[in-house]
C-alpha cells in the first residue's frame, strides 16, 4: 500500500498510489515471494511510511530495480506514470 494511504488522514486512491501497488505485484511476480519476505505483515506499514523498500533480490538487473525504485517512490509526483512503466517493462523482458 502505497505510503501515502497510510498516513493520517489518508489522501485519495490515485494513479500514482495504483503505481505503487502494481510496482509490488510486479516485485512479487517477478520473485515469486511477496515484498518484505520473513517482515510479519502487521510491521509491513511502518516500514512503508519510514520509506524503507523491499531489498533487491540478487537476481534482478538493474534496469528492472530502476524500475521498481521510480513506481514505488515516497513521493507520488516523482513515480514513473503507468503507460511510461509498462513500456519499459515491456523493453526489458524482451532483453
Amino acid at each position: 500500500m502505497a505510503p501515502e494511504l497510510l498516513t493520517s488522514p489518508p489522501s485519495a486512491v490515485s494513479f500514482k498510489t495504483d503505481v505503487f501497488a502494481f510496482t509490488m505485484t510486479s516485485m512479487e511476480i517477478w520473485t515469486g515471494q511477496q515484498p518484505f519476505v520473513g517482515l510479519a505483515d502487521t510491521l509491513v506499514p511502518g516500514h512503508i511510511l519510514q520509506g524503507q523498500r523491499p531489498a533487491r533480490p540478487t537476481d534482478v538487473g538493474d534496469p528492472l530495480w530502476s524500475l521498481w525504485t521510480n513506481g514505488w517512490h515516497d513521493e507520488p509526483s516523482q513515480r514513473i506514470d503507468m503507460a511510461k512503466y509498462l513500456n519499459i517493462l515491456k523493453a526489458i523482458s524482451y532483453h
